[in-house]
């Protein structure tokens, strides 16, 4: 049968992301969740959705081909039931392309966040964006600093 999605009180164009900008030094916790700071979504602005694929009938815009390769990716994340700490598979919409990410929905943050409304520059840091043209370049060694 597969899996179902979860109405949660942010779902569909309501959800908006929010990664705490405030983890200079990724914690243990956060380093599993492969960014460097936390991340969750709150009502907003359609920024991330829940990873779900909706399946529909031959079409001319829904094709055999798209129509199978649905099927495909449905097979790859439907076994991704529930994440770490009751997070759900989420696609991160960023202006680089979709991250798929654990998120936890109605999640709030205290603090500065970086949300779909922050620089590209705020969001490649935040989500540990690579190949984007804002990566935190690697710190040179004491020998590559003294050629």
């Amino acid at each position: 049968m597969g899996r179902e999605i979860v109405m949660t009180e942010c779902s569909g164009k309501l959800c908006g992301y929010a990664f705490s900008r405030d983890a200079e030094t990724p914690t243990e916790d956060e380093i599993r969740y492969s960014v460097p700071g936390d991340g969750g979504c709150d009502s907003g602005d359609g920024s991330c959705w829940q990873a779900y694929f909706a399946q529909a009938r031959d079409s001319r815009f829904h094709p055999k081909e798209l129509q199978d390769a649905t099927a495909q990716i449905k097979k790859i994340l439907d076994p991704l039931v529930e994440g770490p700490d009751g997070r759900t598979l989420s696609f991160v919409h960023t202006p680089f392309g979709t991250l798929l990410a654990w998120i936890k929905h109605g999640q709030r943050f205290a603090g500065p966040v970086v949300t779909s409304a922050s620089t590209p520059e705020e969001i490649a840091a935040a989500l540990g964006l690579i190949n984007v043209g804002y990566d935190k370049p690697a710190s040179a060694s004491p020998e590559q600093s003294s050629v």
